[in-house]
């Protein structure tokens, strides 16, 4: 746990600095905790000396942090008070533009995938190269070699020699999935991993992530093999001789917490970056979604028309309706249609 000022402009930098490096280096979580206050009240009509006066007679008695920092850089004459005002002139009249520009814009949903509308400009950095189809219409070819297939599932059971994998998984999946391929037989885990390991193998990274997506949920997947003895991970996807010889992107594929919240709103920010990137989010079970409508509805569905920013995140639910007791049957799917409709 690390306490910081808020106020200390200097300290909160080297503070979150150190706690990346510690995370990097140790893999442990750090906690922040950021000592701050809120100028205003809780929106422009709220006034917080209603309920906090002495509170707020000493926040409104101390300089803000650009201002006291300002203050701190110009005794140590780091920046000039000219200099220092200059810059803030910049800023305010930065703001003041795109403040501006606001009041005229109306965003054209329809038309965020084009580079020339002035609305889409969280699509020209890494998002600029990416081929977006204005018609709607799909790309004529989308297959891959038969054979090129066949050698991405095959590579799937693909494990070392002196790894000891369960007898029960050796004789249940792994023979199976060869018999299955050698007939032209292919179930719904062996195209899934099918089309994480061609996606890789174009360059493409792809990350799935949830309670139990590592064997799936119903031990369908297992796209990662533990070691009996050493309890050693293997992900064939990523290191079976024919992914690690061929692939030319990322697969990641990770358990996480039971915190579905939390997860899928990390997956969100993770999915804004790059579209190069498919992240996808799995449910243990459907229901399991529930907690995390915050996430859907704050941002997923509308993130667009708020910000003009798209996500590829993709939501990946077992099941909804099965009748396996209250715990596992109350994901409703309706929330989808109605937030569509909407």
């Amino acid at each position: 746990m690390l306490h910081v000022n808020s106020c200390d402009v200097e300290a909160v930098i080297k503070t979150c600095q150190f706690a990346v490096e510690y995370w990097s280096k140790y893999k442990k979580d750090v906690m922040l905790d950021m000592l701050g206050y809120r100028i205003y009240g809780h929106n422009e009509v709220d006034e917080p000396t209603f309920t906090q006066p002495k509170m707020y007679a000493k926040i409104r008695s101390m300089d803000t942090p650009p201002t006291a920092y300002e203050k701190e850089l110009i005794a140590q004459g780091i920046v000039s008070a000219d200099e220092a005002a200059k810059l803030r002139s910049q800023i305010d009249e930065h703001f003041e533009a795109e403040y501006q520009a606001s009041l005229s814009l109306k965003p054209d949903i329809k038309n965020t995938t084009n580079p020339a509308y002035r609305g889409s400009r969280s699509l020209t950095h890494k998002w600029k190269d990416m081929v977006f189809s204005q018609s709607g219409s799909e790309p004529d070819q989308t297959g891959i070699d038969a054979q090129q297939l066949t050698d991405i599932i095959k590579s799937t059971v693909d494990l070392p020699a002196d790894f000891k994998i369960h007898p029960r998984l050796q004789r249940m999946f792994v023979e199976p999935r060869l018999k299955a391929i050698e007939k032209g037989n292919v179930d719904w885990a062996s195209a899934e991993a099918a089309a994480l390991g061609s996606l890789a193998i174009e360059g493409f990274n792809s990350r799935l992530v949830g309670e139990d997506t590592e064997r799936g949920t119903f031990s369908q997947r297992h796209c990662v093999f533990t070691d009996q003895d050493s309890q050693s991970a293997f992900t064939p996807l990523r290191d079976s001789e024919y992914m690690a010889s061929n692939r030319n992107g990322r697969v990641q594929i990770h358990n996480t917490n039971l915190c579905e919240l939390g997860t899928m709103a990390y997956e969100y920010g993770y999915s804004l970056e790059s579209p190069k990137n498919l992240v996808m989010w799995e449910a243990q079970f459907g229901d399991f979604y529930n907690p995390a409508q915050l996430v859907v509805d704050q941002f997923l569905m509308c993130s667009e028309a708020k910000w003009l920013r798209q996500t590829g995140l993709v939501l990946l639910l077992p099941h909804g309706f099965d009748g396996a007791g209250p715990e596992h049957s109350t994901c409703h799917m309706e929330r989808f249609l109605q937030n569509v409709n909407s």
